[in-house]
């Protein structure tokens, strides 16, 4: 059955994605050209669209988990949350050990 890959997984596969089409738009592997194609290129990814804004930021909306009963759950942003956040999170040694 395996484990669900986590969210990094995911943002390091998007990020592969947005370089090869990169390096595809700019017609190189050169630093100065991939540069220039990241920053007036758009494309989707397993994570969803992606496009920088003129400060160079991209406006994909990050999650947030906490492992919660020994399961990883979103806990933000609130319209995707599989649960409500836990806040303060217990000390170390209140956790369950799983």
């Amino acid at each position: 059955m395996g484990v669900k890959p986590n969210y990094h997984a995911g943002q390091s596969y998007a990020s592969m994605q947005v370089l090869g089409d990169a390096v595809k738009k700019a017609g190189s592997a050169d630093r100065d050209k991939v540069w220039k194609a990241l920053r007036t290129m758009s494309t989707t990814t397993v994570i969803g669209p992606w496009k920088v804004d003129k400060n160079n930021l991209n406006s994909h909306e990050g999650l947030t988990f906490q492992i919660l009963d020994g399961k990883r759950k979103i806990v933000w942003p609130a319209r995707l949350s599989e649960t409500k956040y836990k806040l303060p999170m217990p000390s170390w040694n209140k956790r369950p050990k799983n």
